[in-house]
């Protein structure tokens, strides 16, 4: 997961006065870092299937990635290199956060809980994988202009699928839902590749595009 203060700066520049489109601008820098995330771990899971024994019998694996602050996101693999499930959670040493600040910008962002799990079906040079599970965060921006804004980042993955050609990601949809940003409901429906991402996502009275790349995903809501 990236840092979010390269991400969060673009909340310095002409930044609106009304709290419902302050709420709307920050939402566009959340929803961005998520889904180059979530991109990120069909990567990881494509890689550790690809990398399990090429044999009928099911094995069990564990692979651990670091993921914020002292936490690990610790993978739990049960099948073969044809088919199988996982399922993955953090590991906490301590805190799940991330906090940077300068200036003009303090921003920390904390994974209080995380519960996900998928299947995997094909040969290393194809796969079709699901994705399912929900994550419960915090996000917590400070400016000078602003003050302190705290929102509720946690997510449920509604539904979403990959497909994988030659260890990249072939094609990909999501549906996230963010019950509680900003106190109100928000939705995100995205696809894309290991090329480029597109979508659109709904929060009340705002529509928001999404576009760029897995790694450099950007969102704008109006």
């Amino acid at each position: 997961m990236r840092t979010l203060l390269p991400l969060l700066a673009v909340l310095l520049l002409g930044c609106p006065d009304d709290p419902d489109e302050v709420a709307a601008t920050d939402f566009e820098g959340q929803l961005a870092d998520d889904v180059e995330g979530l991109v990120a771990l069909m990567m990881t899971v494509d890689d550790d299937v690809t990398a399990l024994p090429d044999q009928v019998d099911a094995v069990q694996q564990q692979e651990c990635y670091a993921l914020l602050g002292d936490c690990e996101r610790c993978f739990d693999y049960d099948g073969a290199q044809a088919t199988g499930a996982w399922t993955s959670a953090p590991v906490f040493a301590e805190e799940c956060k991330y906090s940077g600040a300068d200036v003009l910008l303090a921003a920390t962002f904390e994974i209080t809980s995380e519960d996900l799990s998928g299947t995997w079906a094909g040969t290393p040079e194809e796969y079709v994988m699901t994705f399912a599970g929900e994550r419960e965060a915090t996000l917590s921006l400070n400016t000078p202009k602003f003050g302190l804004r705290e929102y509720d980042v946690s997510y449920e993955i509604n539904d979403a699928n990959a497909t994988t050609d030659d260890n990249d990601v072939d094609a990909f949809d999501v549906t996230l839902e963010y019950r509680a940003f900003h106190d109100q409901f928000w939705t995100a429906e995205i696809e894309g590749n290991e090329f480029s991402v597109r979508g659109t996502a709904n929060g009340p009275g705002w529509t928001c595009d999404v576009e760029g790349t897995p790694s450099s995903t950007r969102v704008t809501c109006s």
